[in-house]
């Protein structure tokens, strides 16, 4: 996820603080968050489609910042993001660590899962 996080950026990171929201890493970003026009978000998704490759965004439909919160939300949560109870369009306000737990809890391996009884691809 951190490599992912980077190739968002287009950057190295280096260090940052795992309870730190998307917004705060990627927030920094040029072009990935703030206000932005039309060709910009075209940009944005372009390249986020450039770096993790096609189907990652609807070509047919305009583009928004939802769409782009979306792509952001299937890169962090990676195959996990169908099965993910949470919402594309608060990603933005989620922690890194809160993404790693809720990558660990689908993929099982934690006490949480068992007790919750939520399912798992293992």
């Amino acid at each position: 996820m951190y490599s992912a996080a980077e190739r968002l950026c287009r950057h190295t990171l280096g260090d940052f603080d795992l309870d730190a929201t998307v917004e705060d890493v990627l927030g920094h970003s040029p072009g990935l968050t703030g206000d932005r026009d039309s060709l910009d978000l075209v940009e944005q998704l372009m390249a986020v489609e450039e770096e993790f490759g096609p189907g990652i965004i609807d070509a047919e439909t305009e583009v928004t910042r939802s769409m782009l919160g979306d792509a952001v939300f299937r890169v962090l949560l990676s195959d996990l993001a169908q099965r993910s109870r949470w919402s594309s369009e608060t990603i933005w306000a989620r922690s890194f660590r809160g993404i790693i737990n809720e990558r660990v809890r689908w993929r099982g391996g934690c006490a949480c899962v068992q007790a919750s009884g939520r399912p798992t691809t293992s």
